[in-house]
């Protein structure tokens, strides 16, 4: 079993973002597969990006919220979407 899906049941209180990095480059593939990893590890958001991510100082992400909600944050400084992040 992955950490990830075995944090919750350590902690229910804890606030759990993960991550996961996709070649995927249809939108709503991604949000299908983001969607099971967020049922799997019992998250409170996961946020999903490209792989090319790596590579730059800058990112663009797909965050997919427990309750549903989906945000996109637009192409930014990684700095940037850390902020925009804690402010989940």
């Amino acid at each position: 079993a992955k950490i990830i899906n075995i944090i919750k049941e350590w902690n229910h209180n804890i606030k759990l973002v993960a991550f996961k990095a996709s070649d995927e480059t249809n939108e709503e593939k991604l949000i299908e597969i983001v969607k099971t990893k967020l049922t799997d590890s019992k998250a409170d958001a996961i946020v999903a990006n490209g792989m090319n991510a790596f590579d730059n100082d800058t990112n663009e992400v797909l965050i997919v919220l427990s309750n549903g909600d989906i945000k996109k944050l637009t192409m930014a400084s990684k700095q940037e979407i850390a902020k925009q992040l804690i402010d989940l």
